[in-house]
């Protein structure tokens, strides 16, 4: 089995209907090195349902067996990496979070053995996660890593977590009003975003860099991005209430006061439930 038929099975927006196809897996002819990679992608569904303690349990059960697996086999290595993944995602979770530490060591575990099994995409996630669970200088120097993986690689499942890593770091530069640096990280999430070829994401990251125009006092700029956006949305039949904030924000700073409101009420609308 190698990492794209996993990666098949896995349907992010249903985690239950995922967990179940990994676990029709587990009845099929695989190796232990398998089953353990197969039962570290059902604790990740598990997380995902917010099932966490389930999840710990199934790996905290994986656990021993770790250490009886021959590294030379390339499931072996990976089902290594994903249980450090794994485990520290759930350290980090919501119910976890007094335990960054400890996620941080299951993420730079994973890290360092994703690199010396030329795993690049699980290095790359790793040091994704490894950045989030840090203070920011900390938090940059993993991003960092990631990026020079992922960079550097020819795997095009590594090559797409260029986006998520600029637009992460983008969004801690932001958030410090670092505006001219967090600019550059979101140009830059697009690029990588429009190489990747999902709209979705694209949408995502051009609205981000709509929203640090805004902050940046470029409101027109601001405006014909998100007339784009909108018209986008539109064509898709979707209502995007992100969307039309941004421009009340906008609207308002610049003084056009009834087109502030009129956006502002379509946000609301779009909020509302149906009757």
């Amino acid at each position: 089995m190698n990492p794209d038929e996993l990666s098949a099975l896995w349907t992010f927006a249903d985690p239950a209907a995922s967990e179940g196809r990994f676990k029709a897996l587990l009845d099929t002819d695989l190796t232990p090195a398998e089953r353990i990679e197969v039962q570290t992608q059902i604790a990740r569904a598990m997380g995902l349902q917010r099932q966490f303690e389930q999840a710990l349990n199934l790996l905290d059960g994986l656990r021993p067996s770790l250490d009886e697996l021959d590294l030379d086999d390339a499931a072996a290595r990976r089902g290594a990496v994903r249980w450090f993944l794994e485990h520290g995602r759930c350290l980090a979770s919501a119910i976890h979070r007094d335990h960054p530490g400890r996620a941080l060591r299951d993420y730079s575990t994973a890290f360092d053995r994703a690199v010396a099994a030329g795993e690049d995409a699980l290095a790359a996630d790793a040091a994704h996660m490894a950045a989030i669970v840090t203070e920011d200088r900390v938090s940059e120097a993993w991003t960092a890593r990631g990026l020079s993986i992922a960079e550097a690689s020819t795997d095009r499942a590594a090559r797409n977590w260029r986006g998520s890593l600029l637009n992460n770091r983008g969004m801690t530069r932001h958030e410090n009003g670092h505006y001219p640096a967090a600019l550059a990280d979101f140009e830059d999430a697009l690029a990588a975003r429009r190489e990747q070829g999902d709209p979705e994401r694209i949408f995502i990251a051009e609205w981000m860099i709509a929203w640090t125009y805004r902050a940046m006092g470029r409101h027109e700029e601001a405006l014909e991005l998100l007339a784009g956006l909108e018209a986008r949305a539109e064509a898709r039949q979707v209502i995007d209430p992100y969307v039309f904030d941004e421009q009340g924000e906008n609207l308002r700073a610049l003084g056009r006061t009834a087109e502030a409101q009129a956006a502002e009420a379509r946000a609301k609308a779009a909020r509302t439930p149906p009757a």
